[in-house]
């Protein structure tokens, strides 16, 4: 899967009034296995998008993620 396609790195970060959603710190506890996508997560809103929609391209990158270290 692209999971890079899930995260829009043109995308405006949102604003106060917006859900706000904690950044999720994904450790590193496999050192032979450290994907790319791993690190530092920040959910970010499109400019005038559906925030349900983002959490649920955020939710499938974080489920990809986990489900490629099993």
């Amino acid at each position: 899967t692209d999971s890079s396609s899930l995260v829009n790195h043109n995308a405006y970060m949102a604003s106060s009034s917006a859900p706000q959603i904690a950044y999720a710190q994904m450790d590193q506890q496999s050192s032979e296995y450290s994907p790319p996508e791993a690190g530092l997560v920040v959910p970010v809103f499109q400019k005038g998008g559906d925030p349900i929609d983002a959490i649920n391209h955020m939710m499938s990158f974080l489920t990809n993620v986990v489900a490629s270290r099993l």
